[in-house]
């Protein structure tokens, strides 16, 4: 649950932000290093109310799936997000893993790499893009990796042409 704390001319995000930072930031938020918490100001409160209605309206994931042990927003994997960097098998199951591009000196020199946690949790996604969730790295193997990230729509793309070969 993400609350809302008001100090001064800023209005702080309290609780599990990480799932929705990237949403905060869209609205203009900014990361307080010190709190080691997201805010915004408070000219612009309606904004950060309608954020955290949105969290508390989101289905959530029960705490054995996300590996957690608690109740998180649903993250989802738009079909057009370049994120994915490969494959992996994780508990039995086949995933995406999904992982970010590092900027070399020149464009040649871009090299993907799967994201990864400080714990050594890898990020993965359905492969219909309907969850994201943290594996740890029991019970984990990376089959494939991509050249270049990859969409969901652009891997359903490359699956069809193939088909008609």
């Amino acid at each position: 649950m993400i609350t809302l704390q008001e100090e001064g001319r800023r209005i702080y995000f309290v609780g599990n932000t990480y799932p929705i930072k990237d949403q905060i930031k869209g609205a203009g938020g900014k990361w307080d290093p010190e709190r080691k918490a997201w805010y915004i100001g408070v000219q612009r409160r309606e904004v950060a109310e309608s954020i955290v209605t949105q969290v508390a309206a989101a289905p959530t994931t029960p705490a054995a799936e996300n590996g957690s042990g608690d109740q998180r927003p649903v993250e989802r994997l738009a079909e057009d997000a370049r994120e994915i960097a490969g494959r992996a098998t994780y508990k039995g199951h086949s995933y995406y893993v999904l992982g970010r591009v590092v900027r070399g000196r020149t464009r040649w020199d871009d090299t993907i790499v799967v994201t990864q946690s400080q714990r050594g949790a890898y990020r993965l996604a359905y492969r219909d893009g309907s969850r994201i969730f943290w594996a740890d790295g029991a019970g984990f193997t990376i089959d494939k990796t991509y050249p270049r990230l990859a969409s969901i729509a652009s891997l359903v793309k490359y699956a069809q042409e193939a088909k008609q070969r």
